[in-house]
């Protein structure tokens, strides 16, 4: 996945690399101002029509899981296309991706 090789430069060429476990907790943060945004545009759940989260959010948290799958030495690529195959087999089988 070129993203993921872009933040690895990135990240070596702003000499910021972190722990896997800090990636981790800031992964956490990340998910949570996008709930944040979901929150704020629903008026606190009372439009729920209209939730939505920024670019910027979602920019932020694809940065760190790119992050966490380096630090992980995991392909971010591969992980997402086993996933994808994953949910196809489930589908085909049980007409849901979900594992329940």
């Amino acid at each position: 996945m070129d993203e993921q090789r872009e933040v690895a430069a990135f990240v070596d060429r702003h000499d910021i690399e972190t722990s896997l476990e800090f990636r981790l907790l800031t992964m956490v943060e990340e998910i949570g101002e996008m709930a944040e945004d979901a929150v704020e545009t629903t008026g606190y759940g009372e439009r729920p029509e209209e939730i939505g989260i920024t670019e910027e959010e979602l920019g932020d948290t694809m940065f760190t899981l790119l992050q966490i799958a380096n630090a992980a030495d995991i392909d971010a690529g591969e992980a997402l296309e086993r996933t994808l195959e994953k949910y196809d087999e489930r589908i085909d089988e049980t007409g849901n991706p979900s594992s329940e």
